[in-house]
């Protein structure tokens, strides 16, 4: 029921607004005991003298506006005709905001709820002074609109069967004609002999559509124009209106911007050739650079041990993916002075050349320790020293080395930004965390570096010590998920029977099945220790 009630109402307001050409106030209100207004629209300052914002979203109300004599009575009525669902016209004196007081007409009608109670109110309100002023600036529009047509620039001609019947100044002045010289004249007489009958087969046919001629004014010289005629009955008998426009400076327009089409044409054409020219060039230089940076790969990669390597005590298994031709992951393994194996896993900022040589500088410090009796601290923080300096602006490096005994599985870590190491455990089995955090390289002082520590712990024998770069865990799916740490863990979990040697490449294959083929890949680099 309240739907039908809301469906039949909204019609008849909105055609009454359409229809009413006076100035309203139209308004929403609650059904209380003020009439509060939800909202005002339409001409509300015309009609009440306040400003909408004065009266709109609930400050202001019917009740203030109704003048205090006719209030009770007017609420009355409109209450009685809640009762018959009836669109109510209700008559009643409005205060406007300056004091005067004005007979106003307020249409209104009232909306159900589903449970079948009033929500609200809505309704227009007439202001019949203000309608009576807006009737008199009608008629002084309408005089101004006939003077606006008189001064056209289009020119109106009213002919019947190619003679003419009238028309308006502005055909005067583009003819030379006057007004009444034009008027008896045969319509051919104005246009020019090459089209004299294709326009009066436009004319016999009633064509409606714009087209072209070339004109005659009285002196002779021609203009291009574009006439547009239909057929009226005017003063009772059948007559052709024809609007004409004069296209002269629009057609030199048209060959002026022709003619510069074709010389930009001209210049596009020979500029595409120079393009292409250089586009090839380019192509030659790219097939270079790519030969360069695949042999600069290959050097890169003869630079860092083999994907598995052995040594008394210890099985490694290695994988290095960068994400362009060169990258800026390293790793590298060398043998310390009291029979302990260090290793290393860094990763520099950024990616390309310029991190690809910046690794070369880390792995060369970290080399020189081979054969020395080194803490893990001592190793990096010669490295912090080095890259200070050396590293370019803005560079810096996070890397992680580990000293391990062969013959004890002792083992010291130290980690400057590297993800922390994963210890599978195959006797329970689990994966554990093994944290040890310091800073970047190449950010703190020596002195700042030497307060950071090492951590020890055991790798047991059949025990494995995953080392890895962030490019592994925040791989991202379509939908953004990253790979991460968890399904990390479970899938060593899952994967422990799987040699060591197939470990990192199995990691990468499951990391490459949940990217899908569109991922942008960062480096990767896996190193998987097992203690034998």
């Amino acid at each position: 029921m309240s739907g039908d009630r809301k469906t039949a109402f909204g019609g008849d307001l909105l055609g009454m607004i359409e229809s009413n050409f006076h100035p309203v106030m139209y308004y929403r209100r609650l059904c209380d005991e003020a009439g509060t207004f939800l909202f005002v629209g339409g001409w509300a300052y015309e009609v009440t003298g306040y400003k909408r914002a004065r009266l709109d979203g609930r400050n202001g109300s019917l009740a203030e506006l109704i003048h205090p004599e006719d209030r009770e009575r007017a609420f009355r009525a409109i209450r009685k005709g809640v009762e018959g669902n009836r669109l109510l016209r209700v008559d009643y004196r409005l205060v406007r905001a300056d004091g005067q007081e004005r007979q106003v007409i307020d249409r209104t009608r009232a909306f159900w709820n589903e449970e079948g109670e009033v929500e609200f109110y809505e309704g227009v309100i007439t202001d019949p002074v203000t309608c009576d002023e807006e009737v008199e600036k009608a008629r002084f529009d309408e005089e101004r609109v006939r003077a606006m047509m008189e001064a056209s620039f289009e020119g109106i001609v009213l002919h019947d069967k190619g003679v003419f019947l009238d028309g308006n100044p502005a055909i005067s002045r583009m003819l030379g004609y006057d007004r009444e010289e034009l008027c008896g004249m045969k319509i051919l007489d104005v246009i020019d002999p090459a089209d004299h009958e294709m326009v009066m087969d436009r004319v016999r046919s009633g064509y409606s559509k714009p087209y072209q001629l070339l004109g005659v004014r009285k002196d002779g010289s021609r203009f291009h124009a574009e006439v547009r005629g239909k057929d009226i009955v005017y003063q009772g008998r059948p007559v052709r209106v024809v609007a004409v426009r004069d296209i002269t400076m629009f057609m030199k327009a048209e060959e002026t911007l022709k003619q510069a089409n074709e010389q930009l044409e001209a210049r596009v054409a020979e500029r595409t050739h120079q393009l292409e020219e250089r586009q090839s060039e380019l192509n030659r230089m790219n097939q270079g650079l790519l030969r360069e940076l695949a042999t600069a790969r290959r050097v890169q990669e003869s630079l860092l041990p083999g994907r598995s390597f052995s040594r008394p005590g210890i099985s490694v298994a290695a994988h290095y993916l960068p994400a362009l031709e060169v990258g800026g992951d390293a790793y590298n393994l060398i043998q310390l002075g009291d029979g302990r194996v260090a290793a290393l896993i860094a990763d520099l900022t950024g990616h390309g050349i310029q991190a690809a040589l910046s690794t070369v500088l880390v792995t060369s410090t970290f080399s020189g320790h081979a054969g020395q009796n080194v803490t893990p601290h001592e190793i990096l923080a010669h490295m912090n020293a080095a890259l200070r300096t050396g590293l370019p602006a803005g560079t810096y490096a996070a890397a992680l080395v580990l000293t391990l005994d062969p013959q004890t599985g002792a083992c010291q870590i130290l980690n400057a930004g590297i993800p922390d190491p994963l210890l599978i455990r195959r006797v329970k089995p689990t994966v554990d965390v093994v944290s040890c955090r310091g800073p970047l390289l190449g950010v703190l002082s020596d002195d700042e570096y030497a307060s950071f520590q090492a951590q020890t712990f055991e790798l047991s024998p059949n025990e494995t010590l995953l080392l890895f770069t962030d490019g592994i865990d925040e791989v991202r799916n379509p939908g953004g998920e990253f790979f991460g740490r968890v399904r990390l863990r479970e899938l060593l979990l899952d994967t422990q029977a799987l040699p060591n040697d197939e470990l990192p490449d199995r990691l990468v294959s499951e990391a490459r099945g949940f990217s899908g083929p569109m991922h942008a890949w960062d480096d990767i680099t896996i190193l998987s220790i097992l203690r034998t």
